[in-house]
């Protein structure tokens, strides 16, 4: 693909992420490592950009570098995923074929989580 559909990836995954960042429970995280992926293939500024943000661009940065996660990271994702599927299984009860469609996305998500390295830094302590 050309550079210019990577950078427009990149950005419209930027913004959705930017967007979920209001929105509980929805994925701001894998949205912006999608769009950290598309700008290192069109714009690396951008992705270092992305980096640079304080609180979650070094994890980002270790998942699309590494493919490693963090501990606390790692609790997260799984929280919400638990948090997702409870109001998923209230919501969608009467819908049994739609609730056990999303539920085992929730848990192939979980499994997918589960299984990525846990990033440890120097001293032996998780990041």
């Amino acid at each position: 693909m050309s550079k210019w559909v990577w950078r427009l990836a990149g950005g419209v995954t930027f913004a959705l992420g930017a967007i979920f960042v209001f929105v509980p429970l929805l994925p701001t995280t894998g949205f912006w490592i999608i769009a950290a992926i598309c700008f290192l293939k069109s714009d690396p500024v951008f992705a270092e950009w992305i980096y640079q943000r304080p609180r979650i661009g070094p994890e980002i940065r270790a998942f699309v570098e590494r493919g490693v996660m963090s501990k606390r990271g790692k609790a997260a994702a799984l929280t919400g995923m638990a948090i997702g599927g409870a109001i998923m299984s209230a919501l969608l009860w009467r819908r049994p074929l739609i609730l056990g469609g999303g539920l085992a996305l929730l848990a192939l998500g979980a499994v997918f989580v589960m299984t990525r390295p846990v990033e440890h830094s120097g001293n032996g302590d998780s990041i």
